[in-house]
């Protein structure tokens, strides 16, 4: 009897742990995804490379005189022309998408 009470003891924990990873990981894809959710140093980090990387060739444009498809698919055309890394061009397009968000509110 005392084996039956360990095995399922044992695949309880497992059970536990599993909810737990489950959990962990939706929430990390939920914050992710989350447009408000930028951390102060991301935030700083995109505003220093738009300003380093776009800046570099031209003036800093207004966000908010833009709508969301016509701003994404200039993102990816410049992504190419400032080499910037996956990274670089997601930290770039969320610190953007906040401060239209900021000038919404």
């Amino acid at each position: 009897m005392r084996c039956g009470y360990q095995f399922l003891r044992s695949r309880y924990w497992v059970l536990r742990a599993a909810v737990l990873g489950v959990f962990l990981a939706v929430e990390a894809a939920a914050q992710a995804a989350a447009p408000g959710s930028l951390s102060t140093e991301e935030i700083q980090r995109g505003k220093d490379l738009h300003e380093l990387k776009c800046a570099k060739c031209h003036r800093l444009y207004d966000t908010a005189d833009y709508d969301s498809e016509t701003w994404d698919s200039w993102m990816v055309k410049m992504k190419k022309k400032a080499h910037l890394s996956d990274e670089e061009s997601h930290l770039i397009h969320d610190y953007l998408e906040s401060l239209r968000e900021s000038k919404k509110a």
